[in-house]
């Protein structure tokens, strides 16, 4: 699952690029779940196409080795099936209702500002206990939080204010307290993971926990 998915890009990247069993990207906001849905329909006809076209004896013969035209035939196979059990729903991760201990993966990047904005600190937390529950054993989250920076950005502009968020004296819970808050749900900490790509504004650190 894909916590705050936006228009899909990143979690259509995931799921073709890892060939994940399946995938759902969940967004509150059902518009953002309109453009994530029509991104999937370009996505599936895209590796539709680019399978088929691997398959071309012609195709292969003349600009791979055989070795190599074998893998990325089984990456474009991967990425058709992947796509294809890849689905996007307008919803809030705590009331989402999913089975217990039902997925090996939870992400959630550049989210918890907003949850934390509408919802104020328990509501925050209470995504992260519904992620605990989520989560099967052995079960990896990974967590992008944005700065406290980015909150007093947000907190300036007066359509934030007029969408009712909270202020910004109303929520004690910090950035820096998300890790042991996490741990202290009964998840792990693995380590903090580094993008290639630490481009202005995106070098934040990006947290990996685990479900014993």
């Amino acid at each position: 699952m894909d916590i705050g998915c936006n228009d899909g890009r990143l979690t259509l990247t995931m799921a073709s690029k890892f060939g994940s069993a399946s995938m759902l990207g969940l967004d509150i906001d059902a518009s953002l779940i309109k453009q994530a849905c029509r991104a999937l329909h370009r996505a599936r006809a895209t590796a539709r196409e680019k399978r088929l076209q691997l398959m071309k004896p012609q195709h292969w013969q003349h600009n791979h080795a055989p070795q190599s035209m074998s893998a990325r035939r089984k990456a474009a196979s991967a990425a058709c099936q992947a796509l294809s059990n890849t689905h996007f729903q307008a919803g809030d991760a705590v009331e989402h209702g999913g089975s217990v201990g039902s997925l090996d993966l939870v992400t959630c990047f550049s989210v918890t500002k907003w949850v934390h904005l509408n919802q104020g600190d328990e509501g925050l937390m209470a995504m992260f206990r519904a992620v605990h529950t989520l989560l099967a054993p052995g079960g990896c989250f990974v967590l992008e939080p944005q700065p406290w920076r980015s909150y007093r950005n947000a907190s300036k502009k007066k359509v934030r204010e007029a969408a009712g968020y909270k202020r910004l004296e109303e929520l004690e819970f910090l950035p820096e307290h998300f890790p042991k808050a996490l741990t202290d749900i009964g998840l792990l900490y693995r380590r903090q993971l580094r993008s290639p790509d630490s481009s202005a504004g995106f070098d934040r650190p990006i947290y990996l926990f685990t479900k014993g």
